[in-house]
Order: C-alpha cells, then sequence, then structure tokens
C-alpha cells in the first residue's frame, strides 16, 4: 500500500521513500497488488503486471472511527507514547487495516496464500540479496507470522525458566510479532479480518489504540495456533528466510494457549 499521510510532517520520512522501496519491491516481485490513494500512472507504466486498486483511507472500515481514534491518540500523546500510531492517527488507521486489505484482495488473485510485504521492508535489503529468489508455498501451513524473540529477550519480556513471553498491554506499541512480512492461507483470510476488527472495535470502545503488531499479538489466542518463524535480530529475518535462502524454512510451531504468562 502507498497513501499520502503526510508523514514528514511527523518524522521526516517522506512519500517518495517508500515510492523507491515499492519500485525496489515491485522490480523482485511484479505481480504485486498495491492499494493506493496516490498518482500511480507512472508506476503502472512501469510495472503493467501489478495491480493498482485506488481505495481512499476513508472506504476502509477502521476510518470510521477517526473522531474517537485522534480523542484516544490525544490522551496517549499527553501521557508520552512515541510511536507514529499515536502521532498520526491516519497512519494508524491505515496499518491497522491490513487484514482488510488482504480481504480485498481476494478478488484480484486466485493464489491460495496471500503474502502481506511493507514496501518499507526493502530499505533493510542490499542489492546483494537481490538473487537466489525461492518459492515456498509447499511448505507453508495456513498462518505465518513472525516472532520477535530477540526483542523478548533484549527487554527481558522472555521468561527462560518456563519458555513464556509476559502478556502485552494494548497502548504500549511493544513489538513481538512482526507485521512487516506475514503470509496467510485464503481461506483464514476472513477469520482474521473479522476477529481484528473486532478486537479493533472493542479497544477503541475501552478508549485503548495502538499498533497491528500489538493487536496481532493480543489475536493469537487458544483458538489461533499459529507457526512462527524465530527472529535472529533482523527487521527481515522472515522475509529473507522465505525467498532468498535456499535452505528448508524454518518454521517452528508455538501452542499459543500457553505461550503468554
Amino acid at each position: 500500500m502507498i497513501y499520502d499521510l503526510n508523514r514528514e510532517d511527523i518524522d521526516g520520512r517522506k512519500q517518495i521513500f517508500y515510492i523507491e522501496n515499492l519500485r525496489k519491491l515491485l522490480s523482485l516481485f511484479p505481480d504485486l497488488i498495491i492499494f493506493h490513494d496516490i498518482n500511480s500512472k507512472s508506476l503502472e507504466d512501469e510495472f503493467k503486471r501489478a495491480k493498482f486498486v485506488r481505495l481512499p483511507l476513508k472506504d476502509l472500515k477502521i476510518y470510521y472511527f477517526l473522531k474517537e481514534i485522534e480523542d484516544i491518540c490525544e490522551k496517549y500523546s499527553k501521557a508520552g507514547s512515541l510511536d507514529l500510531v499515536f502521532k498520526l492517527p491516519l497512519y494508524g488507521i491505515l496499518v491497522n487495516s491490513k487484514f482488510e486489505l488482504l480481504q480485498r484482495s481476494l478478488a484480484f488473485t486466485n493464489s491460495k496464500s496471500i503474502a502481506w510485504v511493507d514496501a518499507g521492508i526493502m530499505r533493510f535489503m542490499d542489492e546483494d540479496k537481490y538473487v537466489g529468489f525461492h518459492h515456498r508455498t509447499s511448505e507453508l501451513p495456513s498462518e505465518v507470522f513472525e516472532l520477535d524473540l530477540w526483542n523478548a529477550i533484549k527487554t527481558n519480556k522472555y521468561d527462560f525458566s518456563c519458555l513464556k513471553f509476559k502478556q502485552i498491554k494494548i497502548g504500549t506499541s511493544y513489538r513481538l510479532i512482526g507485521a512487516s512480512f506475514f503470509i496467510l492461507n485464503r481461506s483464514v483470510i476472513n477469520k482474521w479480518d473479522r476477529s481484528f476488527y473486532a478486537l479493533i472495535e472493542n479497544s477503541i470502545s475501552n478508549f485503548e489504540w495502538d499498533t497491528e503488531q500489538v493487536f496481532i499479538t493480543r489475536m493469537l489466542s487458544p483458538k489461533n495456533s499459529s507457526l512462527c518463524l524465530q527472529k535472529r535480530g533482523s527487521p527481515t529475518s522472515l522475509f529473507f528466510e522465505y525467498f532468498f535462502n535456499s535452505s528448508k524454512l524454518k518454521i517452528i510451531k508455538y501452542p499459543f494457549t500457553k505461550l503468554f504468562f
């Protein structure tokens, strides 16, 4: 997705930064589905196999709660919360709409599994890593997320004695589950979209707001036994392993019924 949110007014990161990273991503994966609200003609002319879908922000389901989200963000900002989701409410609405956008993407592809990729992920990639592409659909379970084990250990949120993680509170912006790159089988996308939206609705009614990483972590309940890759410290570990590593993908199943304490 690529949207003009005037983010540079908040943290200095200009839209052209994401457009250039999107170009890099499209050079690797020319069949992407890109939701946007920009003038995409030059990109469409350059990458003819990609599907550019114009979708105004106001058409996203969570946009309905914009006023409430703005009020919540004001509360968190006064409390010193630094994450961008609290400084730029439209950004929070956008990143928390990933499952809705995946659900919308079902109309444009017959693929059995759909991968979400943030265009900004390309800023972590070196040019020499753009080789050795591997397609791994035969290895995929229905839900693949990235577990930020490195961050959990570094911040003392991991209990080695019982192999569990501290529960993540909404409003802390703590990253335990990554959301820059994840994969869902199309059969579970509608379930994730409905459940995630219900969680957002409930959180807003409780005057709470956060990043999509925190809400995804809260979603991993006993009914959602997903499979995750152990993270080695790079923000793109799962992305590299999935697409650029010729060895077997090291996916480890975690029983989320017992994951948190």
